[in-house]
């Protein structure tokens, strides 16, 4: 017998996370439109995917990375610790000094406004929860490439609710 998404629709590989997806539309769209109203011309994220990969060059900064770091899979139940990642050029963080700051504070307000505007919608995220903000830079064989920001936290799925 030869398996086939035909004869097995459950095989089929999902194109996007739908959770993912819907944040990080979430946070792109509210990081564009707060930057926009400081100053024209200024784009907070230029791309925004849906995983974990090291980006091919610098065209698609300012980056964000939506991903799972971890499942918890309970009875009816995952929670996913997660992480924001913003990648930037260092021409655009000189150009704009303070920006993976501005980016983390943002995330965090964006992500607590999801909490309460999205409660009981999946998925979900507690707005009282931690949230918290590293700073790193990316090395390739010993010189820097881009510097970036990770925002971690945890979110709440019902099995099934994205399907």
């Amino acid at each position: 017998m030869v398996w086939s998404t035909s004869t097995f629709p459950e095989l089929a590989l999902p194109t996007i996370d739908p959770s993912m997806q819907a944040i990080a539309t979430y946070i792109k769209d509210g990081l564009n439109d707060r930057i926009g109203e400081l100053k024209t011309g200024i784009v907070a994220v230029r791309h925004a995917i849906c995983y974990n990969s090291l980006p091919a060059d610098l065209s698609s900064f300012p980056l964000l990375k939506v991903y799972r770091n971890t499942d918890n899979f309970t009875w009816g139940q995952n929670t996913t610790q997660m992480t924001i990642g913003y990648c930037l050029s260092f021409p655009d963080e000189e150009r704009i000094p303070g920006i993976l700051r501005w980016v983390a504070v943002n995330i965090d307000s964006l992500m607590r406004e999801y909490g309460i505007n999205h409660r009981g919608c999946c998925p979900s995220f507690d707005p009282e929860s931690q949230i918290k903000a590293e700073y790193r830079v990316m090395s390739l064989n010993g010189e820097p490439v881009y510097t970036f920001l990770l925002v971690n936290f945890e979110i709440t799925e019902d099995i099934g609710c994205n399907e």
